[in-house]
């Protein structure tokens, strides 16, 4: 399989789960999540990415937040 060149632009770690914001040479932008199972990183997102990945961030940096204070 090819790989694509992407740059990583953030990315947000909740435990296990990672997920990481790519961007190619044209300025395309897509949403990667890593599986531990295959030990790769997958699209999950391809549409509407920055809205979706402004979301991500509230979301993850909110539970980061309730957990640190149990």
């Amino acid at each position: 399989m090819f790989e694509l060149d992407r740059k990583e632009v953030d990315s947000i770690t909740f435990g296990d789960t990672k997920y990481r914001l790519m961007e190619s040479e044209k300025g395309n932008r897509v949403i990667e999540l890593y599986s531990s199972m295959s030990k790769k990183w997958n699209v999950s997102v391809r549409y509407n990415v920055d809205e979706q990945w402004n979301k991500m961030k509230v979301l993850y940096e909110g539970m980061a937040v309730r957990r640190n204070q149990n």
